[in-house]
């Protein structure tokens, strides 16, 4: 699980930590030795989901709180969508 870090130099070393050191990808490797695809295996696969949906769901609580008052009397799911069309 995503550890959540106050600033830039805690996420990365959250980020470095955890999930780095556990990744041990394998590469596919073109006729001209270059790199095209990535091979993991499931567990990390997975691991990685779930911290980028981590990490998704940290992201936007820290906009709902960011919109305060504006947001006030919506439900979380108007706020979700507000965003959504923000970020589109």
């Amino acid at each position: 699980m995503l550890h959540y870090a106050h600033n830039h130099e805690e996420k990365e070393f959250f980020m470095k930590t955890t999930v780095l050191n556990d990744i041990k990808p394998q590469y596919i490797i073109d006729s001209k030795g270059k790199k095209t695809s990535v091979v993991l295996d499931l567990k990390t696969f997975t691991m990685m989901i779930e911290e980028l949906e981590d990490l998704y769901d940290i992201v936007q609580a820290e906009k709902i709180i960011a919109c305060g008052k504006a947001e006030e009397g919506k439900t979380i799911d108007e706020i979700e969508k507000a965003l959504h069309k923000k970020d589109s």
